[in-house]
């Protein structure tokens, strides 16, 4: 008996078909507080910055704020290039408040920043997520608790000042220890926040009388006191630019390092710190272990 083979398919419809499911082939977040992947108008998702974006590169080291804008900046055009390509981005974690029309972006910043760039219209069907907790303070939790996993990942110096501003705006209680578990902050700084938090309200609240306006909570996140700028802050890989040196060929400097430096001081950290170290020897700076001026010198 013959055997009979299926149907061949042309290469153009296999192709096309293939297309079809990745455009579909969503990768949704699962967790017992976001409901199931549905799709809004883009005209309906909103972002507030000072509510809901819980990065601040205010709160990072000199050459980390540098690392981590460019990080987002690539990341936005990463997923600009996805979306050239006819595909679909994951879906945006939102939050809809009681009474409101409004899903304001919980977790999403750099995809909002990204269909933004693509003049994605306001009738589009983007995806997303519900985020089912009751208030505002559980949507920065969770977004806080979500971005410390995910997509461009936070520095420890930013967990511990979103950290430190839900404390000043009475979002996070408990324990220092539980606190610290959480979050994955040390346990003694949790300490230190909790021994300056009503301290630096007090100073809130007196500025505040004094410009003749009200301590909103929004005003504590639009206008932040930097943990790492506290007086009591104390981080070993965090010292502060001596302040005598210029600022801005400071940057520049670190700037030049971070562009072209990056993957190679991961990977090779005390092998660039020789490499600096005879850059500086060679360049006769005084400052180097080693280095004295002597006659025989210039020859």
């Amino acid at each position: 008996m013959p055997m009979t083979s299926a149907p061949k398919r042309s290469p153009q419809k296999s192709q096309e078909s293939l297309k079809t499911a990745v455009k579909a082939d969503i990768f949704a977040v699962r967790h017992s507080m976001l409901g199931e992947s549905e799709q809004v108008p883009f005209g309906r998702l909103q972002i507030d910055p000072v509510r809901f974006q819980v990065r601040n590169l205010a709160a990072n080291t000199f050459i980390n704020k540098r690392l981590q804008a460019q990080q987002s900046e690539d990341a936005i055009d990463a997923l600009a290039e996805v979306l050239a390509t006819g595909h679909t981005l994951d879906p945006i974690i939102v939050w809809q408040e009681a009474g409101s029309e409004v899903l304001w972006v919980v977790d999403g910043h750099h995809r909002m920043s990204a269909l933004r760039l693509a003049r994605t219209k306001p009738d589009a069907s983007i995806w997303v997520q519900r985020f089912t907790g009751e208030t505002e303070a559980d949507a920065r939790r969770f977004a806080l608790s979500l971005n410390k996993r995910t997509n461009v990942n936070m520095t420890k110096d930013e967990v511990i000042q979103e950290l430190w501003v839900m404390m000043l705006c009475g979002e996070v209680t408990g324990s220092a220890r539980s606190i610290a578990a959480t979050y994955g902050v040390s346990k003694s700084t949790v300490g230190r926040m909790k021994q300056n938090v009503e301290h630096i309200r007090d100073e809130l609240e007196r500025k505040a009388r004094a410009e003749e306006v009200e301590l909103t909570l929004e005003r504590i996140r639009s206008e932040p006191p930097i943990w790492r700028e506290l007086s009591g802050w104390r981080e070993e890989e965090a010292d502060e630019p001596l302040p005598h040196l210029d600022p801005v060929v400071m940057e520049r400097i670190a700037m030049i390092l971070a562009n072209h430096l990056t993957d190679e001081a991961v990977r090779h950290p005390e092998e660039l710190r020789e490499a600096v170290r005879q850059f500086a020897l060679e360049l006769r700076l005084d400052w180097v272990p080693g280095w004295k001026e002597s006659p025989e010198d210039d020859f």
